[in-house]
């Protein structure tokens, strides 16, 4: 049964894939970062967080060079790596399940990961956060192989994995505190934290050697913003309500497909299913409670606008306490009708999978990856001397797919503070040239006067514009 449910997770992760992932900026920017680190430019810090100053470790930028390697520099390389971390990701929650004694609950689970719309969105995009849920579930599979085999190397590996994740994003911190709590509770020896401890260091190694060199630069940035109220903050009062705010707020990201009272039903269902086993011995209950509980607590902290990606290492423990709950209704004399809420949970999350959007994970109208290349290709053929790129498709305006594209062809547009100084503007634009040619951006009127020299469609709303000075 597992190896369908995978196969099935397989094909709505990798089916057009090309048509469905995203490559917009921030994946050029990172891609042309990943394609420097094979060219023996290597880095120790990662993508910028969403607060000023503060960076994620590199992780993502290795994992992208890793797959851009294996595919020749094609960008759908590292789309197609996050579609495997996914798909692993199903048999691994599987197996979660199986080794802390619940496997009903540990296949129910992975069937709901399967259909999740959201997973299927985080399994074909490069994005580095959605890191976050994969590797939350690698760690806590590694902690189901020791819990079953009481063998330090599991801890050594999720130790490990809990650092990758955090490098994706430091809200995911809690499962790391989540392990030590377990350890704690199991009764372990010192000897076992060190080696959970270890594994955790070097998950997050080239972030602290980076520390370490450049004198805690992202530490000091991030005590500066904690100061401020950035980083961390709110009012006490206010925290109990944000905690049970964003356990909801995962529901409904994840299972509930944006609708609130299939949210708020799967909730208070949640809530009851916990009362009642609260006074019932089951590990596999306990240990996904507990990572929930000071995952959600970390999470809360936050002062800022919660996104759903943010509470990307609460999605694992949401499915298992799903999978928990109807293993034990399946029991019941009711079986049937909750086998029905079952079918008809798992039926409402594939309606909601988009398998027929006509671009790519945000991008514009009638525009995906191959676009991206189609239009980049055509540039590198024609371009010569000092020339650069823009685009006004979306807030990219510096074009950063393009420029990947470009590059890998042999050619470098100048850089993006060097718009005046160029001689040639390629600009992949809607509309017409007139619209081109005044549209109100830096990239365009610091290059101007200029005439348009020649256009290349791309599809029947977009072009390639070359600009020529005057």
């Amino acid at each position: 049964m597992i190896v369908l449910i995978v196969l099935i997770g397989a094909f709505f992760r990798l089916f057009k894939i090309s048509a469905f992932t995203t490559f917009l900026g921030e994946q050029g920017r990172d891609m042309l970062i990943a394609k420097d680190i094979l060219a023996g430019k290597l880095t120790l810090l990662g993508p910028p967080t969403s607060i000023s100053d503060v960076h994620f470790g590199p992780f993502y930028h290795y994992f992208n060079a890793l797959f851009l390697c294996i595919f020749k520099l094609n960008p759908i390389g590292p789309a197609i790596g996050f579609s495997l971390i996914s798909i692993i990701s199903i048999f691994l929650l599987f197996q979660t399940g199986k080794n802390f004694k619940n496997q009903t609950a540990g296949q129910l689970s992975a069937l709901l990961f399967a259909f999740s719309p959201l997973m299927v969105e985080y399994g074909r995009t490069m994005f580095n956060s959605y890191f976050i849920t994969g590797f939350t579930i690698f760690s806590l599979w590694a902690i189901s192989g020791y819990f079953r085999s009481q063998k330090v190397f599991w801890l050594l590996l999720s130790g490990l994995f809990a650092g990758i994740s955090v490098q994706a994003n430091f809200l995911s911190v809690g499962i790391f505190f989540g392990l030590l709590v377990f350890l704690f509770l199991e009764k372990a020896r010192f000897k076992k934290i060190v080696f959970l401890i270890s594994g955790f260091i070097l998950g997050i190694l080239p972030y602290l050697i980076f520390e370490l060199r450049h004198k805690f630069f992202n530490t000091n940035a991030f005590f500066s913003l904690l100061g401020e109220g950035k980083a961390v903050g709110g009012s006490l009062f206010n925290y109990p309500a944000k905690f049970v705010s964003y356990y909801f707020k995962s529901i409904y990201f994840l299972i509930g497909g944006g609708s609130f009272y299939l949210s708020f039903f799967i909730f208070i269902l949640g809530t009851i299913f916990y009362l009642i086993r609260t006074q019932r011995k089951n590990i596999l209950f306990k240990t996904v409670l507990l990572f929930t509980f000071l995952e959600l607590g970390v999470v809360s902290l936050y002062p800022g606008k919660m996104l759903e990606h943010y509470l990307g290492a609460i999605y694992p423990f949401i499915f298992l306490l799903l999978g928990l709950f109807f293993q034990e209704v399946f029991k019941t004399k009711f079986n049937y009708l909750f086998k029905l809420l079952f079918f008809l949970l798992v039926v409402s999350s594939f309606t909601k999978i988009d398998f027929q959007r006509n671009h790519g994970y945000g991008m514009p109208e009638n525009w995906k990856m191959d676009d991206v290349k189609k239009a980049g290709e055509i540039i590198a053929n024609d371009a010569s001397g000092n020339f650069n790129v823009a685009a006004i498709l979306d807030g990219d305006t510096r074009a950063y797919p393009y420029r990947y594209i470009i590059e890998t062809k042999g050619k470098k547009p100048m850089a993006v503070e060097n718009y005046p100084q160029s001689d040639i503007l390629y600009v992949v634009a809607g509309g017409d040239g007139d619209f081109v040619l005044t549209y109100p951006v830096w990239e365009i009127s610091s290059f101007l006067p200029a005439n348009i020299d020649n256009q290349w469609l791309i599809t029947k709303e977009v072009s390639v514009f070359k600009l020529k000075k005057i």
